[in-house]
């Protein structure tokens, strides 16, 4: 998937231009990320073809999700055959509400 696609399923508020490692001066090589409307911050790394290679997608607690953005979200997953994996609570799902909401 594009980096473009993303943040249009996504609807990007705010584009950063650059990613960095927390307390790091230096850009991330083909890093990216931007906030959407609803809060949620993306960022991850593309390839030099414009498409996703990695993308991590960080909720915040305060952030509330309206039910019509976990239904983009599972079908742009399901579209490009994507597996969203929470780290924090070990979930791996197909459907991204489940992790989020419960």
């Amino acid at each position: 998937m594009s980096s473009d696609e993303m943040r249009e399923a996504l609807g990007a508020r705010h584009i950063f231009h650059g990613a960095t490692f927390s307390s790091h001066a230096a850009l991330i090589v083909n890093g990216f990320a931007f906030q959407s409307a609803q809060g949620i911050v993306l960022r991850g790394v593309y390839r030099e073809n414009g498409e996703v290679e990695v993308g991590c997608l960080h909720v915040p607690a305060s952030v509330s999700i309206p039910s019509a953005s976990l239904v983009s979200l599972d079908a742009l997953l399901s579209r490009h055959n994507l597996v969203y994996v929470d780290w924090v609570r070990v979930a791996c799902t197909s459907t991204i509400g489940d992790v989020l909401l419960g």
